[in-house]
């Protein structure tokens, strides 16, 4: 997925660009951890709270895939149905 393709706003001009993927990944980093906090129990939670704290993206990642083993196919739906109702308001506000 080329998330400029698909929102067609690879023309923009470079800073809005970066402010809008910038506002995109924000958005898709709360939606994900939602989805994330919905698949964990309270210790699975505080241990992914410990983890991410860390900053340590590979321990993070096999964390995920260890307790949540379908991680991939929901940050896909995820980043699919941002990608969408953006797509629904560019179409609303041309």
């Amino acid at each position: 997925m080329n998330i400029l393709n698909d929102l067609k706003i690879e023309n923009l001009p470079e800073e809005e660009k970066k402010n809008l993927l910038a506002s995109l990944s924000e958005s898709f980093l709360r939606r994900i951890t939602v989805r994330i906090y919905e698949n964990l129990d309270e210790t699975g939670r505080t241990e992914f709270e410990k983890i991410a704290a860390e900053n340590n993206p590979t321990k993070l990642e096999e964390f995920l895939k260890t307790k949540i083993p379908n991680i991939e196919e929901i940050q896909k739906k995820e980043l699919e149905e941002l990608v969408s109702e953006v797509k629904d308001f560019q179409a609303k506000n041309p």
